[in-house]
């Protein structure tokens, strides 16, 4: 799938075609903030830059329960809050910031996961 801007290169980088592949799994932005999200969550593993096995690795078996849930949901937070990143760039000219990106897919997490489960607690990721 291929998006569109007006030069067709990644918002973040500037260097390369902007593909979705690209764009949440590939740019340097983006493997930084999947790096500082990881890190948030005491996720280490392959780091995989195909989206489907990307998405899969956070299906972990033998895993305690909660820990799966809460990579789920940053998975899924991390991948929105980079989309909503690249969309601000085009349309209100903000900058590339990989803090505020981790930050937002934390805070997203933390509020899913905090309205979603009743019992969540910073102690899940621990």
């Amino acid at each position: 799938m291929a998006l569109t801007n007006d030069n067709a290169l990644c918002v973040f980088c500037e260097q390369e075609e902007e593909s979705l592949q690209h764009l949440l799994y590939n740019c340097n932005i983006s493997i930084a903030v999947w790096s500082k999200c990881y890190q948030w969550v005491g996720v280490q593993m392959a780091y995989h830059e195909d989206p489907q096995k990307n998405f899969m690795q956070h299906f972990l078996q033998g895993e305690n329960d909660k820990l799966n849930l809460c990579r789920k949901v940053s998975w899924f937070a991390t991948v929105w809050s980079i989309w909503l990143l690249r969309n601000a760039i085009i349309f209100n000219n903000e900058s590339v910031d990989v803090e505020k990106i981790s930050e937002m897919a934390k805070l997203r997490s933390w509020r899913w996961l905090s309205a979603k489960v009743k019992s969540f607690s910073s102690s899940w990721l621990t």
